[in-house]
């Protein structure tokens, strides 16, 4: 017979996470997520702008700078966040810009909060990086008595 309705079958390339469970798949992707955060910036936490990188402060402490320096910069315009969250996870402070194309790897950018801020609230704070609402870095930090 003539080559009337016949069709080339085209054979999908295999995908090997089609066979793990799907904990493993979401797993996988939660550290791919955090695999790319760490490829976007490097984050620390001093009580000077250029000060040496600390995890614990004394709420007596004039100030707490995050810094974070970009790895991958960004398409410049984008809205920019710098988050400071409580104890609770409540938004205590927050800076905001956009990214700009002057960036580059390299670029520190930084925020600070007051004492004012932190002093009457001792515990864990965590400091975000947001680019156009997507969290990019992240800093850890204890405030004690």
């Amino acid at each position: 017979m003539g080559g009337l309705g016949h069709r080339r079958r085209t054979l999908r390339p295999r995908r090997p996470w089609e066979d793990l469970p799907r904990w493993a798949v979401s797993s996988a992707l939660a550290l791919g997520a955090l695999f790319l955060a760490l490829l976007w910036t490097e984050a620390w936490a001093s009580v000077t702008r250029h000060g040496r990188a600390r995890t614990t402060f004394a709420t007596s402490a004039p100030q707490i700078f995050a810094s974070f320096t970009w790895r991958r910069v960004p398409t410049p315009g984008q809205p920019l966040a710098i988050a400071w969250y409580g104890p609770k996870g409540t938004l205590a402070a927050i800076w905001k810009d956009r990214t700009l194309r002057r960036d580059r790897p390299g670029t520190v950018l930084y925020a600070s909060v007051p004492r004012t801020v932190y002093a009457t609230r001792p515990g864990s704070w965590q400091v975000v990086l947001r680019v156009a609402g997507i969290s990019r870095g992240a800093v850890s930090l204890r405030v004690r008595r």
